[in-house]
């Protein structure tokens, strides 16, 4: 557990599910935004596609 949390995935979800439990929110440019998990899982996702290597998450 404590390896996995110390790569760039591990400290995201730590971070989105900090994020959610507190229901943190923050304004941008198009308005106030408030803390989910279907963003935080996106930013997972798209987070590797400027990898050299592609990695498939099941």
């Amino acid at each position: 557990m404590l390896l996995g949390l110390g790569g760039n995935n591990g400290s995201t979800v730590t971070a989105a599910i900090l994020a959610n439990k507190h229901r943190l929110s923050w304004h941008t440019k198009e308005g106030l935004q408030h803390a989910n998990y279907l963003v935080s899982r996106k930013s997972l996702l798209t987070e590797n596609q400027y990898k050299a290597e592609r990695v498939v998450l099941n």
